[in-house]
């Protein structure tokens, strides 16, 4: 006899017996009153069926972690999974209905479980081995539960993670015993309502979308309390089949509404008129709406790289979690945290078009801009030219080319930076700071020359009295004007001549030590590199032969600004987590490190550049005093503008990329090209000359002139009398000592000497001795040269007085 192709049916009898069967079973698995499996008060329910995992009451659902920029529009979320919690009253009691409808419609009249449904699951089970259907909407929600768990624990692996989200949903009786009692357990704690509430909140309602507000926002760009009969069906009939929603399967999603319409109809929530007349209603696609999640996908490119630099900042806070772990990653992706930046939205947008409208994100040269706040490390701006973040799916240069990268530049060291670049001349005012700071006046001069050999016996004095030489001849030259200037011409003009000479008289220890004080840090992750400190022994410091980076450039400047204070960088304002509770975040740690007199005179001798020194032309539109400094460095690699006010301050860089990815291109231009000297960059077509004011000045320029528009402009305080007459000392005494010894007994003793003739009964040239002293470190004492007695006056005829001569109204040329 052929065999029966499909189920066979069981007799009445049968049916009977099966399912006295079954509840035998069920009744001794779950240890539970039969009471129970009929709806019976849950006070009849075994004690000893409370003890389930805390999580299934109130389970701590993910929710996406906001980012917000100062004005407290959003910037960007983080999540793993895209969810909006919601309490029961902020839901349209039609998607309540319609949820209900379809996934459990006895939900409110039965208990933890539905028998009727159970036993009609059980037969199907058994004549069709089908194990679906029968679990009512508690159990759905413990099943939901169970498979969140897995999904949001950080410390499983990959495996680990699918094996417990397969056992969740595993077709077994003990799985299926196990959720019941559960379920029952559940409901012994928590109300239908709070039941129902968790699982519109915990349920997928596919394309990414978590809990039923997300998903309204996303397919309809509304909230839950807002759907309409039509809107709540749809999303009511997606969650048993994620995959058939509206963006991926319109058809599909649209069958699955009317099947849900037809139910509500069915059980009696809706007329059978309405469900009709919801069927007709189209669904527009144009209204779906997309986060943007992670700051790599953010639509409006300027926000990108300070996006990841904010996201750097949070993974070292360690009351967020354990420093750079992936648990820290997790813990804000799954955390629901507000995170308030400092990210001006207007000076963002103004920072980032200054440097794309120079400089483009395929240009082998890298270009950063911070803006910052003195006196409380506040970022305001920060902006490169590579804006997208790198994919795997290019090649390095391909990401290049594309404008992509995965280091912020401008950022602190650990913080997404590079190796950083050599900031140039705008080291000299560290130097200036330490020369002011020993009481040595801004009045000092040195005869600056165009280009003088410092030998390998000079001593510039390191920390630990070790001798700090140039291990060679070291010839320094001034491309800027050169002869005997005061340290107001020798920074206006940044000579370097000038410079190496003061440094040489404040000594190395004062030069770096100063710097570290301000703020100026280098690569502390390289060992090969040396430190702030290491450069004690490397006279060339001055002219900024250390790497650094735009961010600790902006701190360093900001304390000058802020008469002394030095402030961290500071980003990120304000975390507040899900509850509203705020979690602990650096505030900038700011400290008085150097006098604010000393800070005030550095403001004045910085404060010619753009009036008129190596910044001329570059100031702010508005035309408020601002000091400032540009920075070359000697091969023309990097370029730098720094210019700073007691409320602002902004560092804008540009330099040659020196990534591999680049060096073909490098190569092409021969093998000493490799700087900016006459670089015409190939996307963008702009020209660089290797200058500090012509390649970085046009985007200080635009952004600051956005920058400034809404500060007040205040003035630098004056400096004090005491640091501008600088420290009084005696000079070391002469007395029987040729000009050669005394001019190098004077020189040891920090005075600057000149030579002056004098009318004298000696002979002409005969030296005379030494004359007057400026009795401050760094003054000038003259060493006197007779020039022969003085001349008889030759008698002349009186003349006739000429008239005035009215002088012109100009001033003097300024360079």
């Amino acid at each position: 006899m052929a065999r029966a192709s499909g189920p066979k049916k069981l007799s009445s009898l049968g049916t009977f017996l099966l399912v006295s069967v079954l509840a035998g079973m069920l009744i001794a698995g779950l240890a539970i009153p039969a009471a129970a499996m009929v709806g019976v008060s849950s006070n009849l329910v075994s004690t000893t069926l409370t003890e389930l995992p805390v999580e299934l009451e109130t389970p701590p659902l993910p929710e996406p972690t906001t980012i917000y920029l100062a004005d407290g529009s959003p910037m960007v979320q983080l999540y793993d999974e895209y969810r909006t919690l919601v309490s029961l009253d902020q839901i349209a009691p039609i998607m309540r209905q319609a949820q209900v409808a379809i996934e459990d419609d006895r939900f409110y009249s039965h208990g933890a479980l539905d028998f009727k449904s159970l036993v009609k699951a059980v037969l199907t089970y058994f004549t069709s081995n089908d194990g679906g259907g029968g679990s009512t909407l508690t159990q759905q929600y413990v099943k939901q539960v169970l498979i969140e768990k897995a999904m949001s624990n950080p410390d499983l692996s990959a495996e680990e993670r699918q094996a417990q989200i397969d056992a969740a949903q595993a077709r077994t009786p003990a799985r299926k015993i196990s959720e019941m009692r559960m379920a029952i357990a559940l409901e012994k704690r928590l109300t239908k309502d709070q039941i129902l509430e968790n699982y519109l909140n915990i349920a997928y309602y596919g394309d990414g979308a978590y809990g039923v507000e997300a998903a309204a926002h996303h397919y309809f760009n509304t909230t839950a309390a807002n759907l309409t009969l039509a809107q709540s069906a749809m999303l009511a009939g997606i969650v048993q089949t994620p995959n058939r929603n509206p963006r991926e399967d319109l058809p599909g999603a649209l069958e699955r509404r009317e099947t849900v319409l037809n139910r509500m109809a069915e059980v009696g929530v809706i007329t059978q008129e309405e469900a009709d007349a919801a069927k007709l209603e189209g669904f527009d696609p144009a209204q779906i709406q997309y986060a943007q999640n992670g700051c790599a996908n953010i639509e409006d490119k300027a926000y990108i790289q300070v996006c990841q630099f904010v996201v750097n900042t949070l993974m070292k806070n360690e009351h967020l979690g354990t420093p750079d772990s992936a648990a820290l990653m997790s813990n804000l992706r799954l955390g629901g945290y507000s995170i308030q930046t400092t990210i001006d939205p207007v000076k963002q947008h103004a920072t980032q078009d200054a440097i794309s409208a120079r400089i483009a994100g395929g240009d082998p040269v890298k270009a950063s801009m911070v803006i910052m706040e003195p006196g409380t490390g506040r970022v305001i701006a920060a902006a490169q030219n590579r804006q997208d973040i790198a994919t795997d799916a290019l090649s390095p240069i391909e990401n290049y080319a594309n404008g992509r990268t995965d280091y912020q530049y401008f950022a602190p060291y650990g913080y997404g930076i590079d190796e950083g670049a050599q900031a140039g001349s705008t080291f000299k005012p560290f130097v200036a700071a330490a020369a002011l700071n020993a009481g040595i006046p801004p009045s000092t001069r040195f005869n600056a020359k165009s280009r003088m050999v410092f030998g390998v016996n000079e001593d510039f004095r390191a920390c630990d009295g070790a001798p700090s030489k140039p291990t060679a001849e070291w010839p320094v030259s001034n491309t800027s004007p050169s002869g005997v200037m005061d340290m107001y011409g020798g920074t206006a003009n940044s000579v370097n001549t000038y410079y190496v000479q003061l440094e040489k008289l404040v000594g190395m220890c004062a030069a770096v030590s100063m710097a570290r004080d301000v703020g100026v840090v280098t690569d502390p992750s390289d060992s090969s590199k040396p430190t702030v400190m290491d450069y004690q022994y490397y006279p060339s410091f001055v002219l900024g032969t250390a790497y650094t980076s735009p961010m600790q450039m902006a701190v360093a400047y900001s304390t000058f600004a802020a008469r002394g204070v030095k402030c961290d960088p500071v980003v990120v304002a304000s975390i507040k987590d899900r509850d509203g509770a705020d979690i602990p975040t650096p505030n900038g740690n700011c400290q008085q490190v150097i006098r604010p007199e000393v800070a005030d005179a550095v403001n004045a001798v910085t404060g010619r550049a753009f009036t008129s020194g190596t910044a001329v032309g570059w100031g702010v539109s508005d035309g408020r005093a601002m000091s400032g400094k540009t920075g070359t460095t000697e091969e023309g690699h990097d370029s730098w503008l720094i210019g700073f006010a007691p409320n602002i301050v902004g560092v804008a860089t540009v330099g040659v990329d020196s990534n591999p990815a680049w060096d073909e291109f490098w190569a092409s231009r021969g093998p000493n090209g490799k700087d900016l000297t006459s670089l015409r960059l190939p996307v963008s077509g702009t020209w660089l000359n290797g200058l500090g004011a012509a390649d970085a000045g046009p985007m200080w320029q635009a952004a600051m002139n956005v920058a400034v528009q809404d500060l007040p402009e205040v003035p630098f305080t004056k400096p004090s009398s005491d640091v501008l007459n600088g420290k009084t000392v005696t000079p070391p005494s002469t007395s029987g000592m040729s000009p050669t010894s005394a001019r190098a007994a004077l020189e040891a003793a920090g005075f600057f000497v000149s030579e002056k003739q004098i009318y004298d009964s000696s002979a002409a040239g005969s030296y005379l001795g030494v004359g007057e002293c400026q009795k401050v470190l760094g003054g000038t004492c003259y060493l006197l040269y007779s020039q022969g007695p003085r001349p008889e006056p030759t008698p002349t005829a009186t003349a006739t007085p000429a008239a005035p001569v009215t002088p012109p109204a100009t001033t003097p040329t300024e360079r």
